[in-house]
């Protein structure tokens, strides 16, 4: 989905750039998770539950932080449109 939005959203002559980033920034995220993960089974003995459930709850906080933000950013998109 990100990827269809920069396409939509970037101009042409950064594209290439952003999309690099973009890449390298779900790689970045996927390696520190995994990080996270085996840090969490070996270091910390937590149980592959408990570990689910609080990184469930972690990610369950950017998502509620998002959604005043997006309700301001549809308004304001909203706006323009019309």
């Amino acid at each position: 989905m990100s990827t269809a939005l920069l396409q939509l959203n970037v101009p042409d002559r950064y594209r290439g750039r952003i999309f690099a980033l973009d890449f390298g920034l779900n790689t970045l995220a996927a390696s520190v998770s995994t990080f996270v993960v085996g840090l969490g089974l070996d270091t910390w003995r937590l149980t592959a539950r408990q570990l689910a459930a609080t990184l469930g709850v972690v990610l369950i906080l950017p998502g509620l932080l998002w959604l005043p933000a997006e309700t301001r950013w549809g308004k304001r998109t909203e706006s323009l449109n019309h």
